[in-house]
């Protein structure tokens, strides 16, 4: 199981996968801390509405055979050949996971048209807008799969997502760029 991050809505079930199949979890040693406490990284707003959501019967298993990412890591896994880019600002541990074929499994560092929210605990909007840098270098027609919503493309995101928009512009030096009302795709920032 490769998971992007540590937020419970990707791992409420990898105890559950894993004992069923006897897979190893792949994370980044930033999130490992959030398999031991699923709430950790939900924050007081997210914490309660998922405890709720759940219900009180819910109980957390912790999976056991947890191996960790970095970045550069090469993965081969079920015929396939991944790289892994560390991309924090989600949550510490975020990444991404190259597939052959200019396919990119992003998962909440972007959405079509945004980006994963950057307020609950260890996010950062800095470091989101500097992991979308590694985004701008891949080809156009490299397709982004993420964790929620639609998929897209390198190249509709470099002009319609104002995140891609603020990370191309911003040198990751001075104040962290911030989200502009009313901004229109194509426009400058």
């Amino acid at each position: 199981m490769l998971l992007t991050h540590g937020h419970l809505d990707h791992t409420y079930s990898v105890a559950a996968i894993e004992a069923a199949h006897r897979l190893p979890i792949y994370l980044h040693p930033a999130d490992h801390g959030m398999l031991a406490d699923p709430f950790s990284g939900l924050g007081d707003e997210f914490g309660p509405q998922f405890a709720q959501v759940l219900g009180p019967e819910w109980t957390w298993r912790q999976p056991h055979d947890v191996r960790s990412l970095g970045d550069g890591d090469l993965l081969a896994l079920a015929g396939l050949e991944l790289r892994v880019d560390h991309t924090p600002g989600h949550t510490p541990g975020s990444v991404m996971f190259n597939l052959p074929g200019d396919r990119c499994l992003v998962g909440d560092t972007l959405y079509a048209g945004t980006i994963g929210r950057t307020d609950m605990p260890g996010g950062s909007r800095a470091q989101t807008l500097t992991s979308l840098r590694g985004l701008l270098r891949k080809p156009d027609r490299t397709v982004l799969l993420t964790g929620h919503g639609e998929d897209s493309t390198v190249g509709r995101e470099r002009v319609e997502n104002q995140f891609m928009v603020q990370a191309a512009a911003w040198d990751g030096t001075g104040e962290v760029p911030r989200t502009i009302m009313g901004w229109k795709p194509g426009q400058p920032v």
